[in-house]
């Protein structure tokens, strides 16, 4: 009976579980594993613990902005245990308490700032919640190590006012972009014609190129007057 009894006594511990064993209320010195542990089945209150990093969804929050636009957001948490002993000492339930954790600090941080804000920073929104949260969760044994905004959901009201206005930012910038481009042809075309205003000859050549430029462009028979000013050194002779 008595080797058949150590069986109920032995724990195997997987290396990346850490048991906590509380002797008649009292806990043992430090944490437990890997490998094989002993305990005493009737007066031994074992917590295993596992300290590989978990993840978890924060389901969609609808969160009232700073300029009370409402909106619907969602992120995902990474996060691990360092200290078993904390994990199970200082806090009833560690991650159901960090997943809440994560859901308030989100709503909160999230509330405080604009909508610009948010479509504009969120890896700096990330990072402040992530400090945020790991501030309150690290007496608990745990160690945040990432925090991710997943989606932003707009109200379509809002999509459709929105796309109106970067749609009007877009004519505006075009329409701006036309304007600087005739204002530079018309400095250049103004230029062109003092040039040409100085030599008849060099107005007459400008029609020449154009005529030969319409010519290979299309298969069209052109009648172009010659300038009488070009037959005058013939009619002196």
């Amino acid at each position: 009976f008595f080797p058949l009894s150590l069986c109920w006594c032995i724990i195997v511990v997987p290396e990346y579980i850490r048991l906590i064993i509380l002797r008649l209320g009292r806990l043992r010195k430090g944490a437990k594993g890997p490998g094989l542990v002993f305990h005493l089945p009737c007066i031994d209150d074992v917590q295993s613990v596992d300290m590989r990093t978990d993840v978890y969804k924060v389901w969609p929050q609808d969160v009232l902005t700073k300029d009370s636009v409402t909106i619907t957001v969602n992120a995902v948490i990474y996060y691990c245990i360092y200290d078993a002993i904390d994990s199970i000492i200082q806090v009833d339930n560690v991650n159901e308490a960090t997943l809440m954790i994560a859901k308030v600090t989100l709503r909160n941080i999230v509330g405080s700032k604009t909508l610009n804000v948010l479509l504009t920073s969120r890896q700096a929104l990330s990072r402040e919640i992530l400090q945020a949260v790991a501030e309150i969760t690290a007496r608990w044994g745990v160690r945040m190590e990432r925090v991710d905004l997943m989606d932003i959901i707009l109200p379509p009201s809002l999509e459709r006012s929105l796309a109106s206005e970067a749609e009007a930012v877009r004519e505006a910038r075009a329409k701006i972009i036309l304007a600087e481009g005739e204002l530079k042809a018309s400095k250049a075309l103004k230029e062109a014609s003092d040039v040409m205003a100085q030599n008849k000859i060099t107005l007459q050549l400008r029609h020449l190129q154009i005529l030969s430029s319409i010519a290979a462009e299309r298969r069209v028979r052109i009648i172009y007057p010659i300038p009488m000013e070009i037959m005058e050194p013939f009619l002196g002779a």
